[in-house]
């Protein structure tokens, strides 16, 4: 059996997305740094 671990991306710098809405949704945001992969994460209604 073949045991995946999971990045910890707590604490990537995360950056708006181009692909977030024009007109001020910022809700998709990207992080830089891995290089077979972009993590990507939903942040409509995230609580800060």
């Amino acid at each position: 059996m073949r045991t995946t671990l999971a990045p910890d991306l707590t604490a990537l710098q995360w950056r708006k997305s181009s692909h977030s809405n024009s007109e001020g949704g910022e809700c998709l945001e990207a992080a830089d740094g891995f290089a077979a992969v972009v993590p990507v994460r939903d942040r409509r209604g995230a609580q800060e």
